[in-house]
């Protein structure tokens, strides 16, 4: 009987899952053992069968098994090797719980276990717990300093927290333990593209590629890279190239998705997204990339957006859950906001002022973090806030714990369908009440579990509330406030006193500039003499793109040397180059937000045409709650009519260049005390209507 136990163990654990019938010979030899054997003979054939189980990923079945063994074994050490089994199969089945309760009994004797405590490491992040996991993946580098793939999680760690520098560190000890590690590789890759650094990033990625050929992760890495250096034909061209081998990838789909409608290419775009969206398990996020999508196509009517974002929830969503019972009444207000914007990106520019003014006897703020970028903006945050918790790798389940283990009593979502949102954290309802502002704010979530959605009168009008699943509710004022940041520059003198010509700008995201809006502006530059167009915009970096622009302006009677086009800057440096820019032209159907703001700030007065939806009107809010509706069209006749009687006041657009930064500065938009306090009583009448 020994020898034939020895020998499936030896077929199981010499293969080390190198030979994939490996699992079933030592199975067949087992199941025969088993009724003829007892005790701990009998345990050991259970746990051997369990192991085979978990090499095939079959955990259902392994637990079965380890659980017999468990049951039949005296010795720690069986215990310690069987219980590590049974957290492995839990923690994979996503019931991380009961892998939590199981290793905690073992921590006593495990002391010794490297895997035992890299498992730990790995569960303790999956619950958000990083400070633990970080404790215990210290502990198994003790045991075994030159382990490249404790250093490689130690690094993750620092990654989600934010630090860098330290992960980098790590990365590199990992990589030196060992060149040919894709992960730490890909890794280093990733961290080196969100610190900007383009070239070092790409030859991570080529370093993966020449050793291990058509590494997909570094291949994607290879194309992000690419298109974050202006190049998206070579990035399209390599998912495209991926896709060819392996269609069935969500996150190529989703970047190439991305990819074509930075250029401009909606058609092509919502294809590769639909395309996506007919596969099983589609990701959520595709979903999201999809609807955004369709508010950039002129083409579309908002009923057919609309109908689209009703599809969300029931592909994605749980089954309508409970709110949380009412906690007992306690003198602060909970109120928790769920964002990956708590930095210089336009959520932080225009919560800080009222999260900082909030009256803090009477709410309490928590902060719930879905991106690893930190700044100056997220500094304030933090010091505003009760608590700010990163939730970077966290499973939905895990999230909406946290947030029901923090007794919130309001969540505000500040990402929308945009990038790094949790939505499927609301449809679990952990708190009592959901409320959708600002971040990824192009319309109605869609979701029956949002309960509110902040705005104001003119962002949307009487008689739309239909087109929202969530009940509107309207500030006095904008339904944003902002705090111009330390840096802002000077204002200089009006660009058309030098140049003695107009020059009209946009500086919004490419992505808002298609073909109908170009003609309206075409019509515009061959009304005002010698004017020139400024574009600035980081996929302006794109040869292709430029080409494209400037063929379609000059099919329709402009020429060339009339446009100006202009890549990323950082972000003083883009403020700074409105002083080159005599009058702004808000994009249509999708109309700046922040970038409305940061003109009026400027000195340089902005013209709208409002489009269909919420991510239409923007800028119309802000005009008007800044003191210059006069700005807001209510036709493209109206729109053109404007911009070109604006321009022929040259006087009128000095005396605003001296005065809008004024008018700015002293509108609700930047009164902060005054937005906190009726942001504060919005949020005490929502509770008193719970």
């Amino acid at each position: 009987m020994t020898n034939q136990i020895k020998q499936a163990q030896g077929i199981l654990y010499r293969s080390a899952g190198q030979i994939k019938e490996a699992p079933k010979k030592a199975r067949s030899i087992l199941n025969n053992l088993k009724s003829n054997i007892h005790d701990k003979s009998l345990a050991e054939v259970e746990y051997l069968l369990g192991v085979s189980w978990v090499m095939e990923s079959n955990y259902l079945k392994a637990l079965v098994h380890l659980a017999n063994a468990l049951d039949g074994f005296i010795l720690d050490d069986d215990k310690l090797k069987t219980g590590y089994l049974i957290g492995l199969c839990y923690f994979h089945l996503g019931e991380l719980e009961k892998s939590e309760s199981i290793l905690h009994l073992l921590k006593d004797v495990a002391r010794r276990h490297v895997r035992f405590w890299i498992l730990f490491g790995d569960l303790s992040v999956r619950l958000g717990k990083s400070r633990e996991a970080l404790e215990y993946y210290v502990h198994a580098n003790s045991l075994e300093p030159k382990n490249e793939e404790i250093a490689y999680k130690i690094a993750k760690v620092y990654v989600q927290e934010g630090n860098w520098s330290k992960a980098l560190q790590l990365l590199d000890i990992a990589l030196k333990m060992k060149p040919n590690y894709p992960l730490a590789r890909v890794e280093k890759g990733e961290l080196l593209r969100n610190l900007e650094r383009f070239d070092e990033a790409l030859h991570e990625f080529q370093t993966n590629i020449s050793r291990l050929g058509d590494h997909t992760a570094s291949l994607m890495g290879v194309a992000l890279c690419k298109k974050d250096l202006g190049d998206y034909d070579e990035a399209i061209r390599i998912f495209q190239e991926i896709l060819l081998k392996d269609p069935n990838q969500p996150m190529v789909q989703l970047n190439l998705g991305g990819c074509l409608l930075e250029i401009g290419e909606f058609e092509k775009a919502e294809k590769v997204y639909l395309e996506a969206l007919q596969s099983k398990g589609h990701d959520s996020q595709l979903f999201s990339n999809y609807l955004m999508a369709m508010h950039y196509n002129p083409h579309h009517t908002k009923e057919e957006i609309f109908r689209a974002h009703l599809k969300w929830e029931p592909a994605h969503g749980l089954v309508p859950m409970q709110s949380p019972p009412k906690r007992e009444e306690k003198n602060k207000i909970r109120l928790g906001f769920l964002s990956g914007g708590f930095r210089k990106h336009p959520v932080g520019w225009m919560i800080t002022g009222a999260l900082e003014h909030l009256d803090k006897e009477r709410f309490e703020c928590y902060l719930y973090n879905t991106n690893n970028k930190h700044d100056e903006i997220t500094k304030r945050l933090y010091e505003s806030s009760v608590e700010m918790t990163s939730v970077i790798g966290w499973s939905d389940e895990s999230i909406a714990q946290r947030i029901r283990m923090d007794e919130i009593d309001i969540l505000v979502e500040l990402s929308g369908h945009a990038a790094d949102n949790k939505l499927k954290v609301i449809t679990r309802r952990p708190a009592r009440i959901h409320v959708k502002w600002v971040g990824g704010l192009f319309n109605t979530s869609g979701l029956k579990s949002m309960d509110y959605l902040l705005t104001d009168a003119v962002q949307t009008p009487e008689g739309v509330d239909d087109w929202y699943t969530e009940k509107l509710v309207r500030l006095p004022d904008d339904y944003i406030s902002y705090v111009p940041p330390d840096y802002l520059p000077d204002i200089t003198e009006a660009p058309l006193i030098r140049n003695g010509y107009i020059t009209l700008a946009c500086f919004n995201n490419p992505v808002k500039i298609n073909e109908v809006l170009l003609y309206q502006w075409s019509k515009i530059l061959q009304c005002i003499p010698d004017s020139k167009l400024l574009l600035k915009g980081k996929s302006y970096q794109s040869q292709r793109q430029r080409n494209r622009l400037l063929d379609i302006l000059h099919k329709m009677g402009v020429s060339k040397e009339r446009i100006i086009i202009e890549g990323h800057s950082p972000h003083k440096d883009l403020l700074d180059r409105y002083n080159d820019v005599d009058i702004a032209l808000d994009p249509w159907p999708y109309s700046g937000g922040l970038s409305t703001i940061e003109a009026l700030i400027m000195g340089v007065p902005v013209i709208s045409y409002p489009g269909p939806t919420f991510a239409g009107r923007h800028a119309a809010s802000h005009l008007v709650h800044a003191g210059h509706p006069e700005w807001v069209a209510n036709s493209w006749t109206d729109y053109r009519k404007k911009v070109i009687e604006l321009s022929e006041k040259p006087n009128e657009i000095i005396r605003l260049r001296n005065q809008l930064r004024l008018d700015l500065l002293h509108s609700p938009i930047c009164d902060v005390q005054r937005f906190s306090k009726n942001l504060g009583k919005v949020f005490e009448d929502m509770l008193k209507q719970a």
